[in-house]
Protein backbone atom coordinates (compact mmCIF):
# COMPACT_ATOMS: atom_id res chain seq x y z
CA UNK A 1 0.00 0.00 0.00
CA UNK A 2 1.34 3.43 -0.99
CA UNK A 3 0.57 6.99 0.07
CA UNK A 4 -2.02 8.97 -1.87
CA UNK A 5 -0.17 11.95 -3.36
CA UNK A 6 -3.22 14.20 -3.68
CA UNK A 7 -4.89 13.23 -0.41
CA UNK A 8 -4.61 16.82 0.87
CA UNK A 9 -5.16 19.49 -1.74
CA UNK A 10 -7.14 22.51 -2.90
CA UNK A 11 -10.19 21.75 -5.01
CA UNK A 12 -10.83 23.43 -8.36
CA UNK A 13 -14.21 24.52 -6.96
CA UNK A 14 -12.53 27.32 -5.01
CA UNK A 15 -13.89 29.81 -7.57
CA UNK A 16 -17.22 29.44 -5.75
CA UNK A 17 -16.47 27.23 -2.72
CA UNK A 18 -15.82 28.72 0.72
CA UNK A 19 -14.11 25.56 2.05
CA UNK A 20 -11.79 24.40 -0.74
CA UNK A 21 -9.36 22.29 1.33
CA UNK A 22 -10.01 18.63 0.59
CA UNK A 23 -8.67 15.67 2.59
CA UNK A 24 -9.33 12.16 1.29
CA UNK A 25 -8.05 9.34 3.53
CA UNK A 26 -8.34 6.89 0.62
CA UNK A 27 -7.92 7.25 -3.12
CA UNK A 28 -11.12 5.42 -3.98
CA UNK A 29 -14.57 4.55 -2.67
CA UNK A 30 -16.23 1.15 -2.19
CA UNK A 31 -19.80 2.32 -2.67
CA UNK A 32 -21.22 1.70 -6.14
CA UNK A 33 -23.64 4.60 -6.65
CA UNK A 34 -25.08 4.49 -10.16
CA UNK A 35 -24.58 8.21 -10.79
CA UNK A 36 -21.00 8.53 -9.49
CA UNK A 37 -18.11 9.58 -11.71
CA UNK A 38 -15.47 10.57 -9.13
CA UNK A 39 -13.20 7.59 -9.80
CA UNK A 40 -13.33 8.16 -13.56
CA UNK A 41 -12.76 11.89 -13.20
CA UNK A 42 -9.86 11.54 -10.81
CA UNK A 43 -8.21 9.10 -13.25
CA UNK A 44 -7.54 6.51 -10.61
CA UNK A 45 -6.77 3.27 -12.43
CA UNK A 46 -7.64 0.10 -10.57
CA UNK A 47 -4.17 -1.38 -11.11
CA UNK A 48 -2.70 1.29 -8.83
CA UNK A 49 -4.39 -0.38 -5.91
CA UNK A 50 -5.40 1.21 -2.65
CA UNK A 51 -3.55 4.37 -1.68
CA UNK A 52 -3.85 6.11 1.68
CA UNK A 53 -3.29 9.53 3.19
CA UNK A 54 -0.58 10.02 5.80
CA UNK A 55 -1.89 11.18 9.19
CA UNK A 56 1.72 11.77 10.28
CA UNK A 57 2.28 14.12 7.34
CA UNK A 58 -0.86 16.07 8.23
CA UNK A 59 0.28 16.37 11.85
CA UNK A 60 3.71 17.53 10.75
CA UNK A 61 2.18 20.11 8.42
CA UNK A 62 -0.18 21.55 11.05
CA UNK A 63 2.62 21.63 13.64
CA UNK A 64 4.94 23.43 11.24
CA UNK A 65 2.21 25.95 10.38
CA UNK A 66 1.45 26.52 14.07
CA UNK A 67 5.13 27.26 14.59
CA UNK A 68 5.05 29.88 11.84
CA UNK A 69 6.65 28.09 8.88
CA UNK A 70 4.43 28.57 5.82
CA UNK A 71 5.54 26.92 2.59
CA UNK A 72 2.56 27.02 0.23
CA UNK A 73 -0.86 28.51 -0.52
CA UNK A 74 -2.37 25.42 1.07
CA UNK A 75 -0.41 26.15 4.24
CA UNK A 76 -1.75 29.71 4.18
CA UNK A 77 -5.31 28.38 4.05
CA UNK A 78 -4.65 26.08 6.99
CA UNK A 79 -3.18 29.01 8.91
CA UNK A 80 -6.40 30.95 8.26
CA UNK A 81 -8.43 28.02 9.64
CA UNK A 82 -10.48 27.59 6.52
CA UNK A 83 -12.60 24.45 7.10
CA UNK A 84 -11.45 21.17 5.62
CA UNK A 85 -13.73 18.77 3.80
CA UNK A 86 -12.85 15.26 4.98
CA UNK A 87 -14.08 12.95 2.23
CA UNK A 88 -14.41 15.69 -0.36
CA UNK A 89 -13.97 13.28 -3.27
CA UNK A 90 -13.88 9.73 -1.85
CA UNK A 91 -15.99 8.47 1.06
CA UNK A 92 -13.85 8.12 4.22
CA UNK A 93 -16.04 5.47 5.87
CA UNK A 94 -16.22 2.49 3.52
CA UNK A 95 -14.92 -0.97 4.47
CA UNK A 96 -11.35 0.19 3.78
CA UNK A 97 -11.61 2.07 7.06
CA UNK A 98 -12.42 -1.09 9.05
CA UNK A 99 -9.02 -2.50 8.25
CA UNK A 100 -6.81 0.58 7.92
CA UNK A 101 -8.24 3.21 10.36
CA UNK A 102 -6.72 6.06 8.33
CA UNK A 103 -9.80 8.25 8.75
CA UNK A 104 -9.69 7.62 12.50
CA UNK A 105 -6.05 8.71 12.70
CA UNK A 106 -6.69 11.83 10.62
CA UNK A 107 -9.61 12.74 12.87
CA UNK A 108 -7.27 12.42 15.87
CA UNK A 109 -4.90 14.93 14.29
CA UNK A 110 -7.69 17.38 13.47
CA UNK A 111 -9.06 17.07 17.01
CA UNK A 112 -5.66 17.78 18.54
CA UNK A 113 -5.55 21.05 16.60
CA UNK A 114 -9.25 21.82 17.17
CA UNK A 115 -9.40 22.26 13.42
CA UNK A 116 -12.80 23.10 11.82
CA UNK A 117 -13.81 19.97 9.94
CA UNK A 118 -16.67 18.79 7.74
CA UNK A 119 -17.09 15.06 7.19
CA UNK A 120 -18.92 13.93 4.05
CA UNK A 121 -20.07 10.31 4.06
CA UNK A 122 -22.70 7.72 3.27
CA UNK A 123 -21.04 5.23 5.62
CA UNK A 124 -21.75 4.21 9.18
CA UNK A 125 -18.47 3.06 10.70
CA UNK A 126 -18.33 6.35 12.58
CA UNK A 127 -21.25 5.08 14.71
CA UNK A 128 -18.91 2.64 16.46
CA UNK A 129 -18.11 3.71 20.06
CA UNK A 130 -14.41 4.46 19.47
CA UNK A 131 -15.32 6.90 16.70
CA UNK A 132 -18.14 8.56 18.61
CA UNK A 133 -15.86 9.01 21.63
CA UNK A 134 -13.28 10.62 19.37
CA UNK A 135 -15.81 12.83 17.64
CA UNK A 136 -17.21 14.07 20.95
CA UNK A 137 -15.96 17.58 21.56
CA UNK A 138 -14.47 17.99 18.09
CA UNK A 139 -14.88 21.15 16.05
CA UNK A 140 -16.83 19.20 13.47
CA UNK A 141 -20.02 18.82 11.47
CA UNK A 142 -21.28 15.84 9.48
CA UNK A 143 -22.68 15.93 5.96
CA UNK A 144 -24.64 12.74 5.34
CA UNK A 145 -25.27 12.22 1.64
CA UNK A 146 -28.30 10.61 0.03
CA UNK A 147 -29.71 10.68 -3.48
CA UNK A 148 -32.94 12.56 -4.09
CA UNK A 149 -35.10 9.64 -5.17
CA UNK A 150 -38.15 7.65 -4.14
CA UNK A 151 -37.27 5.04 -1.54
CA UNK A 152 -38.47 2.18 -3.71
CA UNK A 153 -35.67 2.97 -6.20
CA UNK A 154 -32.92 3.80 -3.70
CA UNK A 155 -31.23 0.41 -3.49
CA UNK A 156 -30.58 0.51 -7.25
CA UNK A 157 -29.34 4.12 -7.17
CA UNK A 158 -27.43 4.52 -3.86
CA UNK A 159 -25.90 1.08 -4.36
CA UNK A 160 -24.42 -0.44 -1.22
CA UNK A 161 -25.56 2.49 0.94
CA UNK A 162 -28.01 2.74 3.82
CA UNK A 163 -31.69 3.48 3.35
CA UNK A 164 -32.95 6.98 3.98
CA UNK A 165 -34.56 5.71 7.20
CA UNK A 166 -31.14 4.51 8.43
CA UNK A 167 -29.62 7.86 7.46
CA UNK A 168 -32.24 9.67 9.52
CA UNK A 169 -31.38 7.50 12.54
CA UNK A 170 -27.75 8.65 12.24
CA UNK A 171 -28.90 12.23 12.83
CA UNK A 172 -30.20 11.35 16.27
CA UNK A 173 -27.03 9.50 17.25
CA UNK A 174 -24.76 12.36 16.18
CA UNK A 175 -26.95 14.93 17.89
CA UNK A 176 -26.50 13.08 21.20
CA UNK A 177 -22.83 14.00 20.87
CA UNK A 178 -23.69 17.63 20.00
CA UNK A 179 -22.49 17.21 16.43
CA UNK A 180 -24.34 19.36 13.86
CA UNK A 181 -25.72 17.38 10.93
CA UNK A 182 -26.35 18.42 7.36
CA UNK A 183 -28.16 16.11 4.98
CA UNK A 184 -26.80 16.57 1.50
CA UNK A 185 -29.43 15.45 -1.00
CA UNK A 186 -27.20 14.91 -3.99
CA UNK A 187 -27.93 14.20 -6.69
CA UNK A 188 -31.57 15.11 -7.00
CA UNK A 189 -32.75 12.86 -9.81
CA UNK A 190 -34.87 14.88 -12.27
CA UNK A 191 -38.63 14.17 -11.96
CA UNK A 192 -38.23 13.13 -8.29
CA UNK A 193 -38.31 16.63 -6.77
CA UNK A 194 -41.59 15.98 -4.92
CA UNK A 195 -39.88 13.09 -3.11
CA UNK A 196 -37.09 15.46 -2.09
CA UNK A 197 -39.56 17.84 -0.46
CA UNK A 198 -40.91 14.95 1.61
CA UNK A 199 -37.34 14.00 2.55
CA UNK A 200 -36.73 17.55 3.81
CA UNK A 201 -39.76 17.30 6.11
CA UNK A 202 -38.44 14.06 7.61
CA UNK A 203 -34.98 15.59 8.11
CA UNK A 204 -36.55 18.38 10.16
CA UNK A 205 -38.57 15.91 12.24
CA UNK A 206 -35.43 13.91 13.05
CA UNK A 207 -33.44 16.95 14.19
CA UNK A 208 -31.25 17.80 11.21
CA UNK A 209 -29.59 21.22 11.22
CA UNK A 210 -29.06 21.85 7.53
CA UNK A 211 -30.09 20.61 4.10
CA UNK A 212 -27.99 20.99 0.95
CA UNK A 213 -29.53 20.28 -2.45
CA UNK A 214 -27.89 19.60 -5.79
CA UNK A 215 -29.34 18.19 -9.00
CA UNK A 216 -27.84 15.41 -11.09
CA UNK A 217 -24.85 16.07 -13.30
CA UNK A 218 -23.86 13.74 -16.14
CA UNK A 219 -20.12 13.75 -16.78
CA UNK A 220 -18.58 13.81 -20.24
CA UNK A 221 -16.10 11.11 -19.20
CA UNK A 222 -18.71 8.68 -17.94
CA UNK A 223 -21.85 9.70 -19.81
CA UNK A 224 -22.70 6.32 -21.37
CA UNK A 225 -22.24 4.35 -18.14
CA UNK A 226 -24.12 6.87 -16.00
CA UNK A 227 -27.11 7.04 -18.31
CA UNK A 228 -27.26 3.27 -18.74
CA UNK A 229 -27.01 2.64 -14.98
CA UNK A 230 -29.65 5.21 -14.09
CA UNK A 231 -32.02 4.11 -16.86
CA UNK A 232 -31.82 0.53 -15.60
CA UNK A 233 -32.39 1.66 -12.01
CA UNK A 234 -35.27 4.00 -12.75
CA UNK A 235 -36.96 2.31 -15.69
CA UNK A 236 -37.06 5.56 -17.68
CA UNK A 237 -35.13 7.27 -20.47
CA UNK A 238 -33.40 9.78 -18.19
CA UNK A 239 -31.51 11.56 -20.98
CA UNK A 240 -34.76 12.20 -22.83
CA UNK A 241 -36.41 13.41 -19.62
CA UNK A 242 -33.60 15.89 -19.03
CA UNK A 243 -33.70 17.07 -22.64
CA UNK A 244 -37.43 17.68 -22.30
CA UNK A 245 -37.01 19.63 -19.06
CA UNK A 246 -34.14 21.68 -20.50
CA UNK A 247 -30.53 20.57 -20.41
CA UNK A 248 -27.22 22.36 -20.89
CA UNK A 249 -23.54 21.47 -20.93
CA UNK A 250 -21.20 23.44 -18.66
CA UNK A 251 -17.55 22.50 -18.71
CA UNK A 252 -17.42 18.70 -18.44
CA UNK A 253 -20.95 18.24 -17.12
CA UNK A 254 -24.46 18.03 -18.51
CA UNK A 255 -27.13 19.36 -16.15
CA UNK A 256 -30.58 20.90 -16.12
CA UNK A 257 -30.74 24.58 -17.04
CA UNK A 258 -31.11 27.07 -14.22
CA UNK A 259 -34.59 28.08 -15.33
CA UNK A 260 -35.67 24.42 -15.19
CA UNK A 261 -34.70 23.97 -11.53
CA UNK A 262 -35.32 27.47 -10.14
CA UNK A 263 -39.01 26.91 -9.23
CA UNK A 264 -38.02 23.87 -7.18
CA UNK A 265 -35.13 25.70 -5.48
CA UNK A 266 -37.51 28.49 -4.44
CA UNK A 267 -39.99 25.98 -3.04
CA UNK A 268 -37.31 23.98 -1.21
CA UNK A 269 -35.70 27.09 0.27
CA UNK A 270 -39.05 28.27 1.64
CA UNK A 271 -39.79 24.83 3.07
CA UNK A 272 -36.44 24.78 4.88
CA UNK A 273 -37.08 28.22 6.31
CA UNK A 274 -40.55 27.22 7.51
CA UNK A 275 -39.13 24.10 9.17
CA UNK A 276 -36.21 25.89 10.84
CA UNK A 277 -33.56 24.20 8.68
CA UNK A 278 -30.56 26.01 7.28
CA UNK A 279 -30.50 25.87 3.49
CA UNK A 280 -27.65 25.16 1.13
CA UNK A 281 -27.96 25.49 -2.65
CA UNK A 282 -25.48 23.13 -4.28
CA UNK A 283 -26.51 23.84 -7.87
CA UNK A 284 -23.78 26.21 -8.95
CA UNK A 285 -25.95 29.02 -10.26
CA UNK A 286 -27.75 29.28 -6.93
CA UNK A 287 -24.92 28.81 -4.43
CA UNK A 288 -25.19 32.43 -3.26
CA UNK A 289 -28.74 31.66 -2.09
CA UNK A 290 -27.25 29.49 0.67
CA UNK A 291 -27.61 30.52 4.29
CA UNK A 292 -24.55 31.75 6.16
CA UNK A 293 -21.42 33.47 4.94
CA UNK A 294 -20.16 30.53 2.92
CA UNK A 295 -21.39 28.27 0.19
CA UNK A 296 -23.78 25.31 0.24
CA UNK A 297 -22.08 23.38 3.06
CA UNK A 298 -23.16 25.55 6.02
CA UNK A 299 -19.72 25.53 7.63
CA UNK A 300 -19.97 29.19 8.63
CA UNK A 301 -23.06 28.36 10.70
CA UNK A 302 -21.79 25.37 12.68
CA UNK A 303 -17.99 25.43 13.02
CA UNK A 304 -16.18 27.61 15.54
CA UNK A 305 -13.15 29.81 14.93
CA UNK A 306 -13.37 29.08 11.23
CA UNK A 307 -12.87 31.51 8.36
CA UNK A 308 -14.60 31.18 5.02
CA UNK A 309 -12.66 31.54 1.80
CA UNK A 310 -14.65 34.45 0.42
CA UNK A 311 -12.24 36.12 -1.99
CA UNK A 312 -14.08 34.36 -4.80
CA UNK A 313 -17.21 34.90 -6.86
CA UNK A 314 -19.65 33.77 -4.15
CA UNK A 315 -17.93 35.95 -1.58
CA UNK A 316 -18.22 38.94 -3.91
CA UNK A 317 -21.92 38.27 -4.54
CA UNK A 318 -22.76 37.77 -0.86
CA UNK A 319 -20.86 40.89 0.19
CA UNK A 320 -22.05 43.19 -2.61
CA UNK A 321 -22.48 46.81 -1.58
CA UNK A 322 -25.63 48.59 -2.73
CA UNK A 323 -26.30 45.84 -5.21
CA UNK A 324 -23.01 46.35 -7.08
CA UNK A 325 -20.35 43.66 -7.49
CA UNK A 326 -16.80 44.90 -8.12
CA UNK A 327 -13.63 42.97 -8.90
CA UNK A 328 -11.89 45.21 -6.39
CA UNK A 329 -14.00 43.50 -3.70
CA UNK A 330 -11.94 40.37 -4.39
CA UNK A 331 -8.66 42.24 -3.97
CA UNK A 332 -9.75 43.62 -0.60
CA UNK A 333 -10.46 40.16 0.86
CA UNK A 334 -7.86 37.82 2.30
CA UNK A 335 -6.41 35.35 -0.17
CA UNK A 336 -3.15 33.38 -0.24
CA UNK A 337 0.00 34.91 -1.68
CA UNK A 338 1.40 31.54 -2.75
CA UNK A 339 0.86 29.64 -5.97
CA UNK A 340 -2.73 28.40 -6.20
CA UNK A 341 -2.81 27.31 -9.82
CA UNK A 342 -0.36 24.46 -9.27
CA UNK A 343 -3.07 22.68 -7.27
CA UNK A 344 -5.61 22.92 -10.10
CA UNK A 345 -6.17 20.82 -13.20
CA UNK A 346 -4.96 22.18 -16.51
CA UNK A 347 -8.40 23.45 -17.49
CA UNK A 348 -8.52 25.69 -14.41
CA UNK A 349 -5.01 27.16 -14.48
CA UNK A 350 -5.33 30.00 -17.01
CA UNK A 351 -4.20 33.34 -15.61
CA UNK A 352 -4.70 37.07 -16.12
CA UNK A 353 -1.58 38.84 -17.39
CA UNK A 354 -1.28 41.46 -14.59
CA UNK A 355 1.96 40.53 -12.81
CA UNK A 356 1.07 42.70 -9.82
CA UNK A 357 -1.61 40.18 -8.87
CA UNK A 358 -1.02 37.03 -6.87
CA UNK A 359 -1.64 33.61 -8.39
CA UNK A 360 -5.20 33.54 -7.03
CA UNK A 361 -5.97 37.08 -8.13
CA UNK A 362 -4.75 36.25 -11.64
CA UNK A 363 -6.97 33.16 -11.73
CA UNK A 364 -10.12 35.01 -10.73
CA UNK A 365 -9.30 38.07 -12.87
CA UNK A 366 -8.99 35.88 -15.95
CA UNK A 367 -12.60 34.73 -15.46
CA UNK A 368 -14.24 37.89 -14.14
CA UNK A 369 -15.50 39.39 -17.42
CA UNK A 370 -17.01 36.11 -18.56
CA UNK A 371 -15.45 35.47 -21.94
CA UNK A 372 -12.84 32.98 -20.69
CA UNK A 373 -15.00 30.76 -18.49
CA UNK A 374 -18.67 30.04 -17.81
CA UNK A 375 -18.03 30.84 -14.13
CA UNK A 376 -18.08 34.61 -13.94
CA UNK A 377 -20.57 36.57 -11.78
CA UNK A 378 -23.08 36.73 -14.66
CA UNK A 379 -23.47 32.93 -14.46
CA UNK A 380 -25.25 33.18 -11.11
CA UNK A 381 -28.97 33.74 -10.73
CA UNK A 382 -30.08 37.34 -10.24
CA UNK A 383 -26.82 38.86 -11.51
CA UNK A 384 -26.87 41.25 -14.47
CA UNK A 385 -24.44 43.47 -16.32
CA UNK A 386 -25.56 46.79 -17.74
CA UNK A 387 -22.42 47.78 -19.61
CA UNK A 388 -20.45 49.33 -16.74
CA UNK A 389 -16.68 48.78 -16.32
CA UNK A 390 -14.35 49.88 -13.54
CA UNK A 391 -11.17 51.87 -14.20
CA UNK A 392 -9.18 48.67 -14.77
CA UNK A 393 -11.53 47.22 -17.36
CA UNK A 394 -13.39 44.78 -15.12
CA UNK A 395 -17.15 44.52 -15.47
CA UNK A 396 -19.26 45.93 -12.63
CA UNK A 397 -22.21 43.62 -12.05
CA UNK A 398 -25.52 44.18 -10.33
CA UNK A 399 -27.26 41.64 -8.09
CA UNK A 400 -30.71 41.33 -6.61
CA UNK A 401 -30.38 41.32 -2.84
CA UNK A 402 -30.94 37.97 -1.12
CA UNK A 403 -32.57 38.01 2.31
CA UNK A 404 -31.02 36.11 5.22
CA UNK A 405 -33.19 32.99 5.44
CA UNK A 406 -31.87 31.28 8.57
CA UNK A 407 -31.34 32.77 12.00
CA UNK A 408 -29.98 29.74 13.86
Amino acid sequence: MTYYKNSITITSQLFFCSSPIRIDPYNTCQFGCSYCFSKKRSKLASNKGLQIASPDALRARLTRIKNGTIKSALDEMFEQRIPVQLGGLQDPFTDFEKKNKITYEILKVLKDFDYPTMVSTKGKIFLEPQYLNLLSGMNIMFRLSVAGITESKRAKVDIGCDSFHETLKKIGILKKYNIPVSIRIQPIIPTYESNVLEMIKKIAIHGGNHVALEHLKISVENKTRQIESLNNALGIDLWNEMMTLGMTKIGRDYSLKQEAIKPFIIKAQKLCKDLGLAFGAGDTGFIHWSDGNGCCNGSSLFLKEANQFDSNIIGALKNAKNGKVYFNDILEKWSPNGNIHRFLNKNSRKLHVNNEYTSWQKLIAYRWNGKNSPYSPIFFDGVTWNGEYDSNGFKVYEIQKQETKYSG
